[in-house]
């Protein structure tokens, strides 16, 4: 509801820029608009950009959390932490320069971790959505509402940057150079 209602200001800011003048071109307008330079100081504070964090779980492992469902998490966290929030005027400037979107994501090794992470959050008053995936009732992730970077908690600066998504499931064997690749005929 909060999307449809901010949905007349975002096509005006975009009509601003781009003469979009049916639906038919909205969406040739849409991407246009997604690589136009803008000129909103709201979005164009190099030196303190506006940032979303993800902060997602790797001790999650076995068949039901590929590497592709674990990501999924982190976007329907994003997702939904900027959805919650559209009429913040964080948000907007996040979502007007497209170009320049900046998330981190960040990792924690447990469960544990990932609710003092969001205890840690609370205390912050950073705002934020925890994604618990259902009907496993398993929290998965966190992303925050866009922030400024200067304004960012220390218990976000003092985690890792996810490196690499390890999720237990077996690796299918590479080709070495000692053993030549098997091409299928057809």
């Amino acid at each position: 509801m909060l999307a449809v209602a901010r949905l007349p200001v975002l096509l005006s800011a975009l009509h601003s820029r781009l003469p979009c003048t049916s639906l038919r071109n909205a969406r040739r307008c849409l991407m246009a608009a997604a690589v136009a330079p803008q000129n909103d100081p709201a979005s164009t504070a190099p030196s303190d950009p506006i940032v979303q964090h993800v902060i997602v779980r790797t001790d999650l492992t076995g068949p039901n959390w590929s590497a592709g469902s674990i990501i999924t998490q982190c976007c329907h966290a994003s997702v939904a932490a900027i959805t919650l929030h559209m009429e913040d005027e964080l948000v907007v400037a996040y979502l007007q320069d497209m170009a320049r979107m900046h998330k981190v994501v960040v990792e924690v090794k447990s469960e544990a971790a990932l609710a003092e992470i969001a205890r840690k959050l609370r205390e912050a008053n950073i705002v934020f959505h925890e994604w618990i995936e259902q009907p496993e009732n398993i929290p998965t992730c966190i992303a925050t509402k866009p922030l400024r970077k200067s304004s960012l908690p220390k218990c976000l600066k003092r985690l890792p940057l996810l490196r690499v998504l390890t999720t237990g499931m077996p690796t299918p064997p590479q080709p070495t150079s000692s053993t030549p690749a098997v091409e299928a005929s057809s």
